[in-house]
């Protein structure tokens, strides 16, 4: 006899999408006006290309450049859909969503592609939704599997260790319960208890498991957020695993030459536990992370410098240090107490094209026991577009090439060679605005 597992996620996930389709089909026979109730339905259309070399992915064999998952060959096409109401009825709102990703190349046998479709994958989608509470003015529940990119409008702000806006083709997602409360126009509430994560890297949903032992994920955040000012804090708890604290501060001024000057700071720190923490190398425990950022920009000149310090190597566990940095280092940055560095510029040549150069060292440890000491340098070209006019209006598009190389020093010694092609073309159709 088949035992039955009732689960909750899926089902209220169900729910969201049957009501947000009720919803749909009410509107347009009853006449329903804007005031009474506010839909949005977004098709988010996203094509990316990624070619590259990256030795590191295959941590310390020695033989790493022949190592498959380091060459990465990948090209998607990603759909994803996304509906929401606002103002359903006074205490009750549902969101719905259904991402795609769809292969178009085959992949080598002696390459992967990095969390988007392996060699023998198909195109893969997922399905999600939930029902958002409203019991009282300024507080949501939300309930079912949500979304926690911010750019994707599941989250209303950027909440350290629970936002994570994927770079990847497909949005990040959790299942569980997320409130949110707003105090007041400048501050908010977060809290959090999660069970299964997919999305960005993942590309099915998986249990936040620890040793096979399937122990929720715990989140609390607040966040400040003013038009020239932010600060912000975040906490995570997981049995067995983790406790990890992280706190953002950005600040922007602009001087009377209009000189625009732009802050990022951030920092982390992660504590093993339990499990864990017994099975950490070299009796590490616990890792931290110190990052941060300054922005100039006069008319269409723009320049950015970024320092970059983490801690030990952890292993084995949630924690994922490469989050704490408000910016791209390319090369491999979470090596054993690395050092980054970041300094380079742009220019906009108008509204529609802007280009940029950067030029970024490393230097770390390969990993906790210090007998293979890691330098790395490299280079990040950056040319974007968007079509501002015309049938094209919305349409972004990018294109990064980067060049580096590592060296590496003691017992493990070589040279790592990189080269990372990535190119994405993205545009939104937006309904019932």
């Amino acid at each position: 006899m088949k035992c039955k597992k009732f689960n909750v996620g899926l089902l209220v996930s169900a729910i969201a999408l049957a009501l947000s389709g009720g919803a749909m089909a009410s509107e347009s026979q009853s006449g329903a006006t804007s005031d009474e109730l506010e839909q949005d339905l977004r098709v988010r259309l996203r094509n990316e290309l990624r070619m590259a070399d990256r030795p590191s992915a295959c941590g310390s064999d020695p033989d790493a450049q022949d190592c498959k998952y380091g060459n990465v060959e990948a090209w998607v096409q990603g759909v994803m859909v996304d509906y929401e109401t606002s103002n359903l009825s006074s205490w009750f709102d549902v969101e719905a969503y259904s991402y795609s990703i769809h292969k178009l190349m085959s992949v080598a046998d002696d390459a992967t592609s990095r969390a988007y479709l392996d060699a023998n994958d198909e195109s893969f989608n997922l399905l999600g939704g939930s029902v958002n509470l409203k019991p009282v003015e300024g507080l949501e529940i939300k309930l079912g599997r949500w979304g926690t990119d911010y750019a994707y409008g599941s989250m209303d702000h950027i909440v350290p260790l629970l936002e994570y806006s994927s770079v990847r083709t497909m949005p990040s997602m959790k299942e569980g319960g997320l409130v949110h409360y707003e105090a007041t126009d400048t501050l908010d509430f977060y809290g959090a208890v999660t069970t299964k994560t997919a999305g960005g890297f993942d590309t099915a949903w998986k249990d936040d498991a620890v040793n096979g032992k399937h122990t929720p994920r715990y989140h609390i955040g607040v966040v400040y957020d003013a038009p020239m000012y932010a600060a912000s804090f975040g906490a995570r708890f997981q049995e067995d695993d983790t406790y990890q604290l992280q706190s953002n501060l950005d600040y922007a001024f602009v001087t009377d030459s209009d000189l625009f000057v732009k802050f990022d700071g951030r920092i982390f720190y992660g504590q093993t536990i339990g499990y864990t923490k017994e099975n950490q190398l070299n009796d590490v425990e616990n890792t931290y992370v110190a990052s941060t950022q300054i922005t100039i920009a006069k008319g269409q000149v723009f320049g950015v410098a970024s320092f970059g310090q983490v801690g030990d190597k952890i292993t084995g566990s949630s924690i994922d240090t490469d989050i704490v940095f408000p910016f791209d280092m390319s090369i491999a940055r979470n090596g054993h107490n690395t050092t980054s560095w970041q300094v380079g510029g742009g220019y906009n040549f108008n509204e529609n094209w802007s280009s940029g150069l950067f030029i970024v060292k490393t230097d770390g440890d390969l990993d906790s026991y210090e007998t293979t000491v890691v330098d790395g340098i490299g280079a990040n070209l950056t040319i974007s577009h968007k079509f501002t006019s015309g049938q094209l209006k919305g349409l972004k598009s990018s294109l990064v090439l980067n060049k580096a190389e590592e060296d590496q020093t003691g017992e493990k010694a070589g040279q790592l060679d990189y080269y990372d092609i990535k190119f994405s073309a993205q545009y939104d159709f937006n309904f019932f605005q």
